[in-house]
């Protein structure tokens, strides 16, 4: 654990140097007369120094070369570190000297957040690697490893694609992209190219060069660090908005305890971990317009900052995980439309100036990866209907929250009754707090909860569409309910509370009685109620990392790691066509090293540049469904990695001969698998773009 809590300070001690003058300019724009500007600086700064990452990456996958990732991440700051030349710039540090004696409880969340990735780390010092049945952790640990066989850059990346399977552009090569032999290069092209996930991808594969071993780092560090930043950004936040700190800490403690996001990095959902601070910063700026325009606040220094700040959020989300980008994007234009219908149209413009204005700024920002990502748009929108895993139940909205663990139970099996009573009601009482302030006069009130609504709607016309697609599948309405979850956290938290704003803590300071708005949580609530329901998502994070761990498809020990830095071992591996079992464990043969599983589904893969290649089956020891009858290759370079290697009864030749579906049974025969049917999906092209059969 302490290994991971030590990486965990250094990326945000990395992060909090890499944005500390843009975060310090920025807060001293947007915070008016708080005196609590330090923490608010802190968090800001972390989240800029995400956005950094992701310029970086942008630029050096998209135009200069992946390699030059660390060069331009140095020019980025020593430019931003040359702003302090300029005099007010440099008064901005004063912000630093803000901080309460309670924020120093701050340098425990690291603690918490590591403690929280459980699964990834094993007694004081041991990290692993640990996944359920989902392919997304071996596709994003084969996307690092492949990314200098895809190519330097995005275009090289295109264009070795486009010549190895001979069509003539990226919608053709779409259907084909399975086709590939080596399993890392069907994860990196589809993750490079087409999923354009470079804010993690590009950083990780500099960092694998250094060593390649640091693979075993992936999980725990994206999950750990990105909620800490995300914790960090939403404290940030509430440091003008909240006037106690234990509101503050609940608040931060909400946001890092999501069961949900849990159970998405355990199935694959690294990339979203990593974009949560872009999600903080957005949620922010969102709310902090809305309360500055509502009071007659918003001059035109905090409406830069604020355009300013929407630009690195955007930055810091899009260029690492672009559909949680589109999510949120409909959420802010949805409310902008409400908020000028039912509220005032002064604060639908302003929101449209803060977010949409810095969404453009940001584009332009990363114009590489803009046009890569707008190039494949319209392909990502046809695969999205086809991805993802099924999760046991339809989620309801506390159980979204992380308030209820409804994650880890036996797949199929029913609801328990009193659960689900319990669920609908939290569900309803939560729904009720956010709405019941849009009948308030109160501008500030109206508009927070209008906010809500929108997130609503959005979660649920994902949801309606999710279910009339041919998956039926309820994963894209979990990944956007956990993209939102932050932000609506933000607003019950508001709504709740009945929070005493900047302004209000003036009052007082002057002497005077803040007046209680009508919709007002009585005083015993305050603490108990919102205390009682972050102990619950407290709770439900412990039990569904419980629940991962005894779930696990497979774990990967950090001792296991040192065959990618074995030249005999690699050249093993990438030397023979392989078969093995149809199980979820074999597709971490692809990031032990260059595999070619050539029986992988959907079973079409081109075989040409492969026919001098012996054919060969390899299983795990632990594997028992790989029983073959032929036998065994006495291999002491896999042996020692726990790989049995045994000859296989049909040839390269023979195989490649035989249609897609003949392939599962002649895969299934030489492994000793018994045979299963295989669904029409999953036979030839790709199953993303086909109906489930």
């Amino acid at each position: 654990m302490f290994t991971l809590v030590a990486i965990t300070f250094a990326t945000l001690a990395i992060a909090l140097v890499l944005g500390f003058v843009p975060g310090s300019i920025i807060t001293s724009a947007i915070s008016g007369g708080s005196k609590s500007r330090g923490p608010v600086a802190l968090g800001i700064s972390i989240g800029i120094g995400f956005a950094f990452s992701s310029i970086a990456a942008a630029w050096a996958f998209g135009l200069l070369g992946a390699n030059n990732y660390l060069a331009i991440m140095i020019v980025l700051t020593v430019f931003s570190c040359g702003l302090l030349i300029v005099p007010r710039f440099r008064r901005s540090l004063s912000v630093w000297k803000e901080f309460g004696r309670w924020d120093s409880l701050l340098l425990l969340l690291p603690f918490i957040t590591a403690f929280y990735s459980r699964p990834y780390w094993s007694g004081a010092t041991d990290l692993r690697i640990m996944a359920g049945n989902g392919p997304d952790i071996p596709q994003n640990f084969m996307t690092v490893l492949s990314q200098p066989q895809v190519g330097s850059t995005w275009a090289q990346g295109r264009d070795n694609f486009l010549t190895f399977l001979g069509d003539k552009n990226l919608g053709e090569a779409i259907y084909h992209l399975y086709q590939l032999p080596s399993m890392q290069q069907q994860a990196g092209f589809d993750y490079l190219i087409y999923g354009t996930r470079w804010g993690l991808s590009i950083p990780f594969a500099q960092l694998l060069r250094i060593d390649p071993s640091l693979l075993i780092v992936g999980q725990g560090l994206t999950i750990s660090a990105g909620i800490a930043a995300l914790g960090l950004i939403i404290y940030s936040f509430s440091r003008l908005v909240f006037e106690r700190y234990s509101l503050s800490f609940l608040l931060l403690l909400a946001v890092i305890s999501s069961a949900p996001m849990m159970v998405q990095v355990f199935n694959g959902g690294m990339a979203q971990a990593w974009a949560l601070p872009g999600i903080g910063l957005l949620s922010i700026v969102l709310l902090l317009t809305l309360y500055l325009k509502s009071n007659n606040e918003l001059t035109p220094r905090a409406l830069k900052g604020l355009v300013a700040l929407s630009a690195f959020g955007w930055l810091a989300n899009a260029v690492t995980y672009i559909d949680s980008s589109m999510t949120l994007a409909a959420v802010f234009a949805i409310s902008a439309i409400f908020l000028g219908v039912f509220a005032k149209r002064e604060l639908s413009f302003s929101l449209i100036k803060t977010l949409f204005i810095g969404g453009l700024v940001a584009a332009v920002i990363v114009a590489p990866y803009t046009y890569a990502a707008m190039t494949t748009m319209s392909i990502r929108l046809k695969l999205a209907s086809g991805t993802g895993i099924l999760f046991n139940y339809w989620p309801l909205p506390s159980e979204m929250l992380g308030v209820i663990n409804m994650w880890t139970g036996t797949l199929g099996a029913p609801r328990d009754p009193v659960i689900l009573l319990i669920g609908f009601l939290l569900s309803a009482g939560f729904i009720w707090v956010v709405l019941r302030g849009l009948r308030s006069k109160n501008t500030w009130d109206r508009s927070v909860s209008i906010l809500g609504l929108s997130i609503l709607v959005v979660c649920a016309a994902v949801a309606l569409w999710a279910k009339n697609t041919s998956l039926s599948s309820n994963y894209s309405y979990v990944k956007v309910a956990t993209y939102v979850g932050p932000l609506f956290l933000l607003i019950l938290a508001e709504r709740i509370s009945q929070s005493r704003v900047v302004e209000q803590v003036k009052e007082h300071k002057r002497g005077k009685s803040a007046k209680r708005s009508k919709n007002e949580t009585p005083q015993w609530l305050r603490m108990l109620t919102p205390a009682f329901y972050v102990t619950l998502m407290v709770a439900s994070v412990l039990s569904a990392n419980s629940g991962l761990i005894k779930k696990q498809e497979y774990g990967f020990p950090a001792a296991m790691t040192a065959i990618l830095k074995d030249k005999a071992a690699q050249a093993e591996l990438s030397d023979y066509n392989y078969l093995t079992t149809y199980r979820a464990l074999s597709n971490v043969l692809g990031f032990l090293g260059n595999t070619h599983w050539v029986g992988k589904a959907p079973n079409d893969i081109l075989l040409g540049t492969r026919m001098d290649k012996e054919m060969r089956i390899i299983c795990f020891a632990t594997d028992t469904l790989c029983a073959p009858k032929s036998p065994q290759i006495q291999n002491d370079v896999l042996a020692r990695y726990s790989l049995k290697v045994y000859q296989s009864p049909i040839t390269t030749a023979q195989y490649a001969a035989l249609k897609p579906l003949d392939r599962f049974y002649a895969d299934m025969d030489a492994v000793g698998q018994a045979r299963f049917e295989v669904p029409d999906r999953f036979v030839g092209g790709n199953p993303l773009l086909k109906p489930n059969k």
